[in-house]
């Protein structure tokens, strides 16, 4: 084996060498190729050159003849250039060869003279021969022919010149006559030939010198390589003999012996024949690996048997079906198997062995202790195998043939998932070999895998014998529910029913189970149970919904159905449990409660309403009591007149504050009843209180007491008027049931975080006092102590109820401490706010006011000292003087010492100059830093005593007497920190007695109601603004966007377009975001006061119109001018007086109020009965329409006219005419019941109210003025006119204008009855073109050349 390996290695070294060499001969024979290529190129270039000049001569020759014989410089300018390459004055052409030349001798081609460069650096033709690499020898030939060549040149170029007439001499080119003759004898004649014959001579030598150098090296060069191929054909030839050598040897001593193993191999064991031989000797050089193969097959062949025997093993631990067959069959195997006399398994049950099956073991001993023997407690704790000899014979078996002596005992852990499972013991008396321990191992797993598995199957019989008790337990669990009960899977069949279910419908069970809804109940039944299902699969949860499912009997039953879905162990939904309860009965009983609970809701609804409505009607004639009353007091009476009207005017302020009482307990009730979060003076809260409470408990000789925390802040925010309204009705009821003593106030602060105060408000007196008895019906609506309480003191008994309510929306609560005879104490907690006034003081003190100095100014010594006082609160600088020289120079004097003033409070009335005067001086000074001025003066400004000019001169103005707000708001003002005021945000109240001039607003009426159209301009006529009229909210959209108005008064409800609509799509409208629009309706509920704001309104009117009301609120949303005089309604009382020209006193006032109606329009009591009469005609128009859209159920047409007749029928007074017409509209808006009769009553109304309006005969009756004698037709031009501007303007006048027209113009020819018609039915439009038709008629009047007004 070695020798030929030897050998092998020996062949390869071999046949490396012989290809390195054939590769090296190889690389040779290449190089000297490239030798012998390189010479060769090298002669070809040198006799390239030795042609080329041999070639130029020539082409001189030949160009110089040309020129000589022709005279044409082409030739002469082809020599010069052949001349110029040769001598390296000009380069090489880019496309040279041997016939360049001839091509440019070419008639053709045009010649020019050669541009030859002053210093041309090129290759000559003698430097190219020598970089070519001739030698010094071979190079005089060339030299010599080039010389002799030259000669020739020097003769051409002299004949050339002789044709031009120049000749060279020593002193340079001459000019000598032409003579082309002699040019030519010298360039044909013989000596010239025989010259340029001796040019051949030296370029044959050199062809000849050439020839024999090259041809012997390259002689040598050929025979070097023709060496080299033949060394490289001889080892290419040594290597394919050796190639061959090694293949041969290869073959039959390896690779041959090596497929013979492969093909025994794969035939053995395609025939599944494992335990063979190979033939080791027939091998050849693989004697050793034959060996070695046959030694892996036998393991092999161990290693199937032992495959074998663990696949017998594990089939055998398969086929048991418990512990105890699995240990029986496990022992005879390893017994027999390994000839094992002692076997025993045991299996772990808790924390005992348990023996399940052995050989050769003592069979008392089935269970033992895990901690009892100390061989298991080790292989427990340690879960290693043990292998124990047999020391002094203490491992033995008794036998009946005596003792059998063990060998080994091996101790096995039986393993599963790092679990112990159980122990194997076995007893050999031999040791058994290494291969019999591994088979022991590889089995211990199996055993301790099945061992596991047989429990686990065990167990699952027993949880499964469980489980089926438990199903016969819950079965007969769900058999006792009453409640019918079932299970549906996902596919909706039902797996699971109980008794109840199938007595519930009649079937049996069988009938139920396996089936689905639709196969048992109707299909709308049975599509709701399913769409259920579907859902809670969907969203696992439960449901509850109802049914209807007649029962076994066939009675209908309402059901409730409880259904939930329940869950797989891996937590997905596996179905839907439902149940069904029987609620026929209950839902009975509900349906009978929520009947009696709607009776009582309507009850509840009629009686709020009621309040509600009846506190309306009742405040109604009550303002007018009390305001004829405090009008009445003050006029000149006699002590009686005096004492009755004041006695009307007590009675109907407590009538009042009895019907505020109801109507507030009515919000209550109807859960409407909000509170407010603004800005007060807890100060000016109790000023009111004492100026309310102090006057009833001055006549009962009572003192009344305040006692107030000075930690507790004055400004707060929250609901001053209701918190007033507590502590009065509190207060009132101590002063009520206090006949001697004292009543005292208390308040205190609790607490106080995160700017929210919470204040206690104690309220006791010295009065009767409560029992226990009479404390427990307190704070309940209309409830007092008892009832002689009621009679002996009075009152509804719902003040306290009322004031529980307030305390509770404000977060606090109520309570009453007492005792019989000695008084009580009503105590309440609210919570507040701390008000901003505070914290923008702390702001301002910090920022605006921080160290700055401040001078007072003023005569008097007192104001003087309080102004000191307060401004040094402020934290201020401050310094004092008497009079404006001393302040003058006080301001001077301190500039200069660079301590300026910052503010200067200047009175304006001193001895010697006034505070005007002195201001004005002070601005005269040259100073560095000029101090803002304040006005401090007891006048104000708006007293009209201090000129515009005097008050320019200040930066803020003060009003005495002074209190420290308002010093701190002018010094805000004066800095021009306006946001920092304490008052800046309160509004200032105006004096009843005034009056706006609206001269200049322009007001858009949106009105469809011609009446309240009329009721409304009527008011606003007498204060001169212009007013436009729309019809309907789409108009008015339309206007806005064509003209420009001041406010909009908009009513709610119209055709087309309403009100909210309106005003919705006018805000869209960019240009328009600010228009004020003010909402004028009837219905003046809290809700549609909410819509309004919604929709964009900035404020609200209710019907019937209060002319204060209007007045105020058009002047708060424009700039109307503000001038003191008369109000409206007292500047018209007397042309009410003087105007009424009718009995109103027969006139009854719950139909209509005419005295109202006539104040309402300004006192214009002829434009309000001329509405009257356009009312009353065309609301009796449309009687019979609105008939017949009620007896056809058209609610929408009945509410319409109902609301429109409601809010006409208010503005004109006809109260018990908008009554009813609220009544229809109530019914037309809701389901309830239209009735016929109520426009029987609103027809008869109408017509009562038209008996009222004073006859057109008696108008038309009245005298007319004596002496007037009628219109010219100039002045009846001019009427017209003016009676088309009004209408133009939709101004209720021209009712009254035209009559007045008509009755002046009896003597015109014109026909004024269609203009009259159409005003008298409200169509202003019409009318106007009726009226240019009028005026067309009447021409221009050219003698008095009357101008049109327009």
């Amino acid at each position: 084996m070695r020798s030929i390996r030897h050998i092998f290695f020996a062949l390869m070294g071999f046949i490396l060498v012989l290809g390195v060499l054939t590769i090296f001969a190889n690389i040779r024979s290449e190089a000297l190729s490239k030798d012998i290529n390189i010479i060769y190129e090298k002669r070809y270039e040198q006799y390239a050159l030795a042609t080329e000049l041999k070639n130029s001569s020539e082409l001189l020759t030949q160009f110089a003849r040309n020129y000589a014989v022709t005279s044409n410089n082409r030739w002469r300018y082809l020599f010069e250039n052949v001349k110029a390459v040769r001598d390296g004055q000009l380069p090489l052409p880019e496309s040279f060869n041997f016939d360049y030349w001839a091509q440019l001798s070419d008639p053709n081609y045009e010649v020019q003279a050669p541009d030859i460069p002053i210093r041309p650096d090129f290759p000559s033709l003698l430097s190219r021969m020598r970089d070519s690499g001739v030698s010094e020898a071979q190079m005089s030939f060339l030299t010599q022919a080039l010389s002799r060549s030259q000669e020739l040149i020097s003769i051409e170029q002299e004949a050339m010149n002789l044709i031009q007439g120049k000749k060279r001499t020593a002193r340079g080119i001459e000019r000598v006559i032409p003579d082309p003759e002699l040019a030519r004898q010298m360039l044909f004649g013989p000596e010239y030939i025989h010259a340029k014959n001796k040019i051949m001579g030296p370029i044959g030598a050199f062809y000849d010198a050439i020839e024999k150098s090259s041809h012997a090296e390259l002689d040598r060069l050929v025979q070097q390589r023709a060496n080299m191929d033949g060394v490289a054909i001889s080892m290419a030839f040594l290597l394919i003999v050796t190639v061959g050598m090694s293949t041969v040897l290869l073959w039959y001593r390896f690779l041959k012996p090596l497929d013979n193993i492969r093909r025994v191999i794969v035939s053995k064991v395609r025939d599944k024949q494992f335990e063979f031989k190979l033939d080791v000797e027939s091998q050849g050089e693989l004697k050793d690996l034959a060996a070695a193969q046959n030694e892996v097959l036998a393991e092999i062949a161990q290693r199937f048997e032992f495959s074998r025997q663990i696949k017998a093993f594990s089939d055998l631990i398969r086929g048991c079906s418990d512990t105890k067959d699995l240990g029986l069959q496990v022992a005879n195997f390893y017994s027999q198997r390994l000839e094992l006399p002692y076997v025993a398994i045991y299996v772990l049950r808790g924390e005992r062995l348990k023996l399940v099956g052995g050989v050769g073991v003592d069979e008392k001993t089935e269970e033992m202790d895990v901690e009892a023997v100390s061989f298991h407690r080790t292989i427990m704790l340690t879960k290693e195998f043990l292998r124990i000899r047999n020391d002094k014979d203490k491992f033995a078996l008794t036998l009946p043939a005596g003792k059998l002596m063990l060998e080994e005992m091996y101790f096995m852990p039986l393993i599963v998932n790092n679990d112990m499972v159980g122990v194997l013991e076995l007893g050999s008396v031999r040791t058994f070999s290494d291969k019999e321990i591994d088979w022991l191992l590889e089995a211990q797993e199996d055993l301790a895998v099945g061992i596991q598995l047989t429990i686990n199957a065990e167990l699952q019989l027993e949880a499964e014998h469980r489980v089926s008790e438990q199903l016969k337990l819950n079965q007969q669990i769900i058999n006792a529910i009453p409640n019918p009960t079932y299970f549906r899977n996902t596919e909706g069949y039902y797996i699971g029913v109980n008794d109840a279910f199938t007595d519930f419908l009649g079937l049996f069970y069988v009938d139920v189970m396996d089936k689905t809804p639709s196969e048992l109940f109707t299909e709308d039944v049975a599509t709701m149970f399913d769409e259920k299902e579907k859902t809670l699969l969907e969203n696992p949860g439960s449901s509850v919904y109802e049914i209807e499912l007649p029962n076994a009997n066939g009675d209908v039953r309402i059901l409730t159905v409880y259904e939930a879905t329940y869950y797989g162990g891996d937590g997905e939904p596996l179905g839907v449990v439902g149940m069904f309860v029987d609620v026929t009965t209950q839902k009975r009983l509900e349906s009978d409660l929520i009947a009696a609970k709607d009776q009582a809701t309507e009850a509840s609804k009629a009686k709020g309403e009621f309040l509600a409505n009846m506190s309306h009607e009742i405040r109604t004639p009550m303002n007018a009591i009390l305001g004829m009353s405090h009008l009445a007091l003050l006029t000149d009476l006699n002590d009686k007149q005096r004492n009755y009207v004041g006695n009307i005017e007590k009675a109907g302020k407590s009538l009042l504050g009895i019907i505020n009482d109801i109507l507030d307990f009515s919000k209550i009730e109807a859960g409407k009843l909000s509170v407010e979060h603004i800005g007060f003076r807890f100060s000016e809260v109790l000023d009111n209180i004492s100026n309310i409470i102090s006057v009833k408990a001055k006549e009962k000789e009572l003192e009344l007491i305040f006692d107030i925390d000075p930690d507790l802040p004055d400004d707060l925010v929250g609901d001053p008027l209701r918190l007033g309204q507590i502590i009065i009705n509190l207060t009132g009821n101590s002063v009520k049931f206090t006949d001697s003593g004292e009543i005292i106030i208390r308040a205190r602060k609790v607490t106080e975080c995160d700017e929210i105060v919470e204040v206690q408000f104690d309220i006791q007196d010295s009065g009767i006092g409560m029992s226990d008895e009479q404390l427990g019906r307190l704070f309940q609506s209309f409830s007092q102590a008892d009832g002689s309480i009621t009679r002996k003191y009075g009152g509804t008994g719902l003040g306290l109820t009322i004031s529980k309510s307030f305390v509770e929306l404000m977060g606090g609560r109520i309570w009453v401490a007492s005792e019989p005879g000695k008084g009580s104490t009503f105590s309440f907690t609210i919570r507040c706010g701390r008000s901003e006034s505070s914290i923008k003081e702390q702001v301002a003190k910090a920022t605006v006011l921080n160290d700055k100095r401040v001078l007072v100014v003023d005569d008097n010594q007192a104001s003087r000292d309080i102004m000191y006082a307060l401004l040094d609160n402020l934290n201020l600088r401050v310094a004092a003087v008497s009079n404006g020289e001393e302040a003058v120079f006080e301001v001077q004097s301190a500039d200069q010492s660079n301590d300026g003033f910052d503010v200067v409070v200047m009175d304006w009335k001193m001895p010697g100059i006034n505070g005007d005067e002195a201001t004005m001086q002070i601005h005269e000074l040259q100073i560095n830093k000029m101090p803002k001025v304040i006005l401090a003066s007891a006048y104000g400004e708006d007293a009209g005593l201090i000129g515009d000019d005097v008050q320019n001169l200040f930066d803020a103005s003060l009003v005495k007497p002074i209190n420290p707000s308002s010093l701190f708001d002018a010094l805000m003002g004066a800095f021009g920190k306006e946001e920092l005021k304490l008052l800046n945000s309160r509004d200032v109240h105006q004096d009843v007695s005034e009056e706006i001039d609206f001269t200049g607003v322009k007001i858009l009426l949106v009105e469809d109601n011609m009446i309240n159209q009329e009721v409304a301009k009527g008011i606003l006529e007498q204060f001169d603004p212009v007013i436009e009229v729309a019809d309907n909210g789409q108009i008015a959209l339309d206007m806005v966007q064509e003209q420009h108005f001041d406010i909009v008064l908009m009513d709610m409800q119209m055709p087309v377009m309403d009100g909210v609509t309106a005003t919705k799509k006018i805000r869209e409208i960019e240009s328009l975001a600010g228009l004020p629009i003010v909402a004028m309706t009837a219905n003046a509920m809290e809700r549609d006061v909410k819509q309004c704001k919604e929709a964009g309104m900035n404020d609200h009117v209710s019907k019937p119109i209060d002319v204060d009301e209007l007045l105020t609120t058009i002047q708060r949303w424009t700039t109307a001018s503000k001038e003191v005089v008369k109000s409206s309604v007292v500047l018209n009382v007397q042309k009410v007086q003087d105007e009424i020209d009718v009995q109103i006193a027969d006139i009854d006032p719950l139909v209509l109020d005419a005295n109202e109606g006539i104040n309402r329009i300004g006192g214009n009591s002829k434009a309000y009965w001329k509405v009257m009469g356009a009312f009353t005609d065309t609301k009796l128009a449309v009687i019979d329409k609105i008939r017949q859209a009620l007896a056809d159920e058209n609610r929408e047409d009945v509410e319409m006219f109902a609301h429109s007749l409601k809010g006409a029928a208010a503005n004109v007074s006809a109260k018990g005419l908008a009554v009813l017409a609220g009544n229809l509209e109530d019914q037309a808006s809701t389901d309830l019941k239209m009735d016929a009769s109520l426009m029987d009553k609103i027809e008869a109304c109408l017509k009562q109210i038209k008996t009222y309006i004073p006859g057109e005969k008696e108008e038309e009756a009245k005298p007319v003025e004596a002496g007037f004698a009628g219109y010219t037709p100039r002045e009846f031009r001019i009427e017209l006119e003016q009676l088309k501007i009004l209408l133009n303007n939709f101004d209720t006048q021209a009712v009254d204008f035209i009559t007045g027209i008509k009755q002046s113009s009896k003597s015109m020819d014109v026909n004024l009855e269609p203009v009259e018609d159409a005003i008298r039915k409200f169509e202003y439009e019409i009318a106007a073109k009726k009226l240019e038709a009028v005026i067309e008629t009447l021409g221009v009047d050219e003698e008095e050349n009357t101008p049109t007004l327009f």
